[in-house]
């Protein structure tokens, strides 16, 4: 009777330890099946946000060189329309008819002072006029050695800064600007300069217009 007592009493004692070695086995399984799901999720998750991550700056470079272009071309443009509008002012007909009074006197021509004051007074006006139509911070005469003839508005620039930007003009050159300046109240601007046709007087005079940078051009930006 011992022996069949014992030996059920051995199955009994090997079924619960085997039955605690496949629960033991099972979580053990489970445990790692949860963890190794875990790494393999969070695994794809940064590839799939590093790939998102590289996309979206690609974008945001390509969008960002597109808008430098852009305003590049926008830069290009708006100096080329400044230049071109110098120049039209310059060889208007109505301030060359204007100019003569100034150019006999530069000349020589004109012995006596007599009625130039007015005549200074109108090309000042005229200044005036097209400073307050282009929003400009200036508008000058000048000779070829940067002597001023009549201006009108803060003049920014000085006649040492000014006179190599006139030494630039010519045929080939009818309209230059000088590069962003601050001036003395702290303000950044531009200056154009273009030549007023001699009309055979033989007497190189120069209209430079000073613009104001933050009103101009930096809300294109």
């Amino acid at each position: 009777q011992r022996l069949p007592l014992l030996a059920s009493l051995a199955r009994s004692v090997a079924g619960g330890a085997i039955d605690s070695l496949i629960e033991r086995f099972t979580r053990i399984s489970a445990g790692f099946l949860f963890a190794w799901l875990g790494f393999f999720f969070v695994f794809v998750g940064a590839i799939g946000f590093k790939y998102l991550s590289d996309s979206a700056l690609d974008k945001e470079r390509e969008r960002l060189e597109a808008v430098s272009v852009l305003k590049a071309h926008q830069t290009a443009d708006w100096l080329k329309h400044q230049k071109r509008d110098t120049q039209l002012m310059a060889t208007n007909r109505v301030f060359q008819e204007l100019l003569k009074p100034l150019r006999s006197h530069q000349s020589g021509k004109l012995n006596a002072r007599n009625g130039v004051p007015s005549d200074d007074a109108r090309v000042m006006s005229w200044l005036e006029d097209i400073c307050e139509a282009g929003n400009f911070l200036s508008a000058e005469v000048l000779d070829n050695n940067g002597y001023s003839l009549s201006r009108f508005g803060a003049i920014p620039y000085s006649s040492e800064l000014i006179r190599p930007l006139l030494s630039q003009l010519g045929a080939n050159s009818p309209a230059v600007f000088l590069d962003i300046q601050v001036g003395p109240d702290g303000r950044s601007y531009i200056a154009f300069a273009a030549s007023i046709p001699d009309q055979g007087t033989g007497v190189a005079l120069h209209l430079v217009v000073s613009v104001d940078m933050e009103m101009h051009f930096l809300p294109m930006l």
